[in-house]
């Protein structure tokens, strides 16, 4: 029998790159590494209330979608009550996103790639929250409906009318 300790380190192997992914993309706005370690500190303080009315995974979504609305309700908030402070005047520093990846395929492919990836996720930044978070999960991070409703606690109906109104 595993303890609790060796539980957690399968979850966080078998679902850390998936969360990280799906929170970068759920919250791009909020610092995914920090919103992972909030996901991850709430699991392992969660674990033993965790019953097997849904599958591991759709618990752990479930988590990881409170977790980021919580924080983006505290980031507006925050930003309502805060005075603008002006950008960095340099702007952003350099990106290392997939350094190693970008050797493994041709200039253009990977320059297609990205150019798509950036279309994609413009059109998705536009959606409204609710659409928003259904067509990750189901497009992007492949839940199966039921799974996204057991996640964001919607009936299957909200969250097949949401999908359908997403794509359109």
């Amino acid at each position: 029998m595993k303890n609790k300790e060796q539980i957690f380190d399968d979850i966080y192997k078998a679902f850390s790159q998936g969360l990280r992914r799906y929170l970068a993309r759920l919250a791009p706005d909020l610092d995914t590494e920090d919103l992972v370690q909030d996901v991850f500190e709430k699991i392992s303080w969660e674990l033993d209330t965790f019953r097997d009315k849904s599958s591991i995974k759709t618990w752990i979504y479930k988590i990881a979608t409170h977790t980021a609305y919580d924080r983006l309700r505290r980031m507006a908030a925050k930003k309502r009550s805060l005075p603008d402070i002006p950008a960095d005047p340099k702007g952003p520093g350099p990106g290392f996103e997939n350094l190693c990846d970008q050797y493994q395929e041709p200039l253009d492919n990977r320059v297609i790639r990205k150019e798509m990836s950036a279309c994609v996720l413009d059109v998705v930044e536009t959606l409204g929250e609710p659409y928003k978070t259904v067509l990750i999960l189901k497009e992007l991070e492949h839940f199966k409906s039921e799974e996204i409703a057991n996640i964001l606690q919607l009936s299957l109906e909200t969250v097949k009318m949401r999908l359908y109104r997403a794509r359109i």
